[in-house]
């Protein structure tokens, strides 16, 4: 489309096109952007009733009026507008599987990687897809109910200082957690225990027990209170199984 821009003193003659631009989602072309050619050809007159003459001489179509656009500017530039919204609410927009219908997205560990980095109506079609194969929002997260039950015990078990400070004693425990780390001396070995009445008790040192989470034992071993960043700590200390 022939237009009139304006550079400084003359009115110019200019000729603005727009190209659809699209992307292919599913074999199908979806339009996701415009590309605006704007090409100047040459200057027309200092007098605008002048310049729409001019115009109308070497188009041979009626002068429009003055294209804001073109103001100040005498050279040919291009700009591209990618804002147009190519996948639906009901569709992924990005990862692997972009363009599927949420609806019938299998890949449950994909789909609760997808409600954590999007948001609106899409996150909502997220979670009730995970909602049909069993999961429920707990705590700002999707999680099944498994899961739910572990997180909810998992703070029920109360850490402090239990029994007295030296205090030899004999326990049933439950292994709850345990790792590693290296250091400066070795390997230093950790063991979280709880008690009957979830109180948590841990052992850190060089020895391995050779237990998996879950496993229930009895043990004798002395009490010691301990502190680290600012929480208080039971620890056993001399650990004997029974």
């Amino acid at each position: 489309m022939k237009a009139i821009g304006y550079a400084n003193k003359f009115y110019t003659l200019w000729d603005v096109t727009c190209e659809d631009l699209y992307v292919t989602v599913n074999g199908q072309h979806r339009k996701s952007g415009e590309k605006i050619i704007r090409t100047y050809y040459q200057n027309l007159s200092t007098n605008l009733e002048k310049a729409k003459n001019r115009f109308t001489e070497l188009t041979g179509i009626k002068a429009p009026e003055l294209n804001e656009d073109l103001k100040g500017v005498s050279r040919s530039w291009t700009t591209t507008d990618n804002n147009f919204q190519v996948y639906f609410d009901y569709e992924f927009d990005f990862g692997k599987y972009r363009g599927m219908k949420i609806d019938e997205c299998e890949d449950e560990e994909y789909l609760l990687w997808f409600y954590n980095e999007t948001g609106g109506k899409r996150k909502d079609n997220v979670r009730n897809r995970l909602t049909s194969f069993g999961y429920k929002l707990y705590k700002g997260s999707m999680r099944t109910k498994k899961r739910i039950k572990a997180i909810k015990f998992q703070d029920s078990l109360v850490s402090g200082h239990h029994f007295e400070n030296g205090e030899k004693v004999e326990l049933n425990l439950t292994v709850g957690n345990m790792f590693s780390f290296s250091g400066r001396y070795g390997t230093t070995n950790v063991y979280e225990f709880y008690t009957h009445d979830k109180k948590i008790v841990k052992y850190m040192g060089s020895n391995g027990f050779g237990v998996e989470v879950g496993d229930k034992l009895t043990v004798k071993a002395t009490i010691k209170h301990s502190e680290y960043q600012g929480v208080n700590e039971t620890k056993l200390l001399r650990i004997k199984f029974i």
